[in-house]
C-alpha cells in the first residue's frame, strides 16, 4: 500500500523507496486501489508505468 507522495511519484514515472516489498514483481495499491505493476529490486520498486501514461503533473 502506497501513501500519497509515493503513488504521486509512481504516477510521474518514478521509481519508489520501499525497503519492504516482496521480491519480484509487486502489485502497487493506493487507498485500497491498484494502480499499477512494478518490480522489487533491492529497497525500490521500479516503476513499470508505459511512459505514455505518465503523468507528469498532479493527480487529477
Amino acid at each position: 500500500e502506497l501513501n500519497g507522495q509515493q503513488a504521486h511519484e509512481f504516477y510521474q514515472g518514478k521509481d519508489i523507496a520501499y525497503p519492504n516489498a516482496n521480491k519480484g514483481e509487486v502489485a502497487l495499491s493506493y487507498q485500497g486501489q491498484v494502480i499499477g505493476l512494478g518490480k522489487w529490486i533491492r529497497n525500490k520498486i521500479k516503476n513499470s508505468y508505459p511512459r505514455e501514461l505518465v503523468k507528469d503533473k498532479g493527480l487529477a
